[in-house]
C-alpha cells in the first residue's frame, strides 16, 4: 500500500507500507504535525495501489501510524474471496474511520463469498439452493420459466450483498470482531539483525542491538541475512566484524536519545553517506553539529540568519532569502536537510549562536553559585 505523507517543509513523499518499526519512527521524525501518540495525517495514494479497493484510494485519513501499519499489513494478507468481502464492507460504511476499516480487514476473512460472475449465476445458485422461501412453493416448470438474473438481483437487494471480482459477498449482517493490536515500537533498540551460525536463513533468528558482549561474540561467528536499522542510510551489512561498530553506535544514540538519533541520520543525509563505518565515525562527532529542527527551507534559514546577525532588522521580512541562504550555506557547509537546517562540523548555523549559548552557561553558573552562598549564609 502506497501512502503519501507531507514532510515538515510542506513537501510530500511516498512509503510503501507495511514497514518496520524503525522506518515507521523516521517517518514520525520527518512528517509535520504528528502528535505525542504517533497521530498524523496522511493520505493513501489513488493511482498507485491498483490492488486496493477504490473505496481506500486516494482517501486522507488522521489517525495512529502504527494502525495504518497494521492495516496495510492486514490487507496484505487477504486472499482474492476476503478481499472482495472487504471491498463490500467499505462500500457499506464510505466514511469508516481507521479504527472501524481495521476491523473490516480483520473480519472479511470470515464473510461469506460464493464464487459467482454475474446476477444469471447468481440467481441459478438461489433457485437451486432454494435459498428465497418465496419460491420453494413453486412447481418446477414455474421455477424454469424464472428470470435468473431478476432473481439474482432480489437476493442481492434482499440480503444485502453484492458482487464482486468473481463472488457474491453476503455482508448485509455481519457483525464485526473486536480487535486488540499489539505493537511493537521498538524503542528499546536501534538495529535488528537477523543472522544463523550455519548460514541457512531457515535457522536464522533475530537480534536486537545493542545487546551484551557475549551475543555479540557468537554474532561474529554467524552470517548476517537482513539488518533493520533506525538509520535509513544503513539497510544492510556483509561483514559481520561491523557487528562490534553497529553496537557502538547502538550505546550512543541510547545515551544521546531521539535528538541524537535524528542529528545522525541529518548527517548521513546531508553527507549522502552510507554503511557502519561511516554512522559509527560520524556518531562520535555528533557534538561537532547543530541541528535546527524548526527550520526546513533555504528561505526559513535565511530569515533566521538575518535575524541573529540583525535582530533589528524588519524590512525584509517578506523577502525570499532562499538564495542569500544558499550562499551562507555553501560557505559554512550547512545544509537542510529532511530532519531540520544541519550545520557544518565545528561550525555554528547563525551567527553569535556560541555568544548566547555562552551567557546562558554563565547565566546559570551565577544562579548555582548564589544557590550555594545562600546556602552558605544559611
Amino acid at each position: 500500500m502506497i501512502v503519501y505523507f507531507t514532510g515538515k517543509n510542506n513537501e510530500m513523499f511516498s512509503k510503501e507500507m507495511p514497514l518496520s518499526a524503525f522506518e515507521i519512527r523516521d517517518i514520525i521524525d520527518r512528517v509535520d504535525s504528528v502528535t505525542e501518540d504517533d497521530v498524523l495525517t496522511f493520505r493513501i495514494a489513488e493511482f498507485s495501489n491498483a490492488s486496493l479497493p477504490n473505496e481506500l484510494r486516494g482517501k486522507e485519513f488522521k489517525s495512529d501510524i502504527y494502525k495504518l501499519n497494521a492495516l496495510a499489513e492486514k490487507i496484505s494478507s487477504l486472499q482474492d474471496f476476503a478481499l472482495e468481502s472487504f471491498r463490500g464492507l467499505l462500500k457499506a460504511e464510505p466514511t469508516a474511520d481507521i479504527d472501524r476499516i481495521l476491523q473490516m480487514a480483520y473480519g472479511a476473512s470470515d464473510i461469506s463469498a460464493i464464487p459467482c460472475s454475474d446476477e444469471y449465476e447468481l440467481g441459478e445458485m438461489v433457485i437451486e439452493n432454494e435459498l428465497m422461501p418465496e419460491f420453494n412453493d413453486l412447481s418446477d416448470e414455474m421455477l424454469e420459466a424464472l428470470d435468473r438474473t431478476h432473481v439474482g438481483k432480489m437476493f442481492i437487494e434482499k440480503n444485502g450483498g453484492f458482487l464482486s471480482g468473481g463472488y457474491y459477498c453476503d455482508v448485509g449482517d455481519n457483525e464485526l470482531p473486536e480487535i486488540e493490536l499489539t505493537i511493537n515500537k521498538e524503542q528499546g533498540s536501534f538495529f535488528r539483525v537477523l543472522a544463523s551460525p550455519n548460514g541457512d536463513e531457515k535457522n536464522a533468528q533475530w537480534y536486537e542491538i545493542p545487546t551484551d558482549k557475549n551475543t555479540l561474540i557468537e554474532l561474529f561467528n554467524m552470517k548476517c541475512h537482513r539488518i533493520q536499522s533506525v538509520l535509513p542510510m544503513i539497510n544492510e551489512m556483509y561483514d559481520m566484524s561491523d557487528i562490534y561498530s553497529l553496537n557502538d553506535i547502538a550505546e550512543r544514540l541510547k545515551a544521546g536519545g531521539n535528538d541524537a538519533v535524528v542529528k545522525l541520520k541529518a548527517i548521513m543525509e546531508a553527507k549522502n553517506i552510507q554503511g557502519v563505518s561511516a554512522a559509527d565515525y560520524y556518531s562520535e562527532r555528533l557534538g561537532k553539529y547543530r541541528l535546527d529542527r524548526n527550520t526546513y527551507t533555504l528561505n526559513e534559514y535565511g530569515h533566521k540568519y538575518l535575524e541573529h546577525l540583525l535582530p533589528e532588522l524588519r524590512s525584509v521580512r517578506n523577502a525570499d532569502l532562499s538564495s542569500f541562504a544558499e550562499e551562507i550555506m555553501t560557505r559554512s557547509g550547512a545544509s537542510i536537510t529532511s530532519y531540520g537546517a544541519l550545520s557544518g562540523q565545528g561550525t555554528d548555523l547563525y551567527p553569535n549562536q556560541n555568544d548566547a549559548q555562552e551567557q546562558e552557561e554563565d547565566e546559570d553558573m551565577d544562579e548555582d553559585e548564589g544557590m550555594i552562598m545562600g546556602g552558605i549564609c544559611q
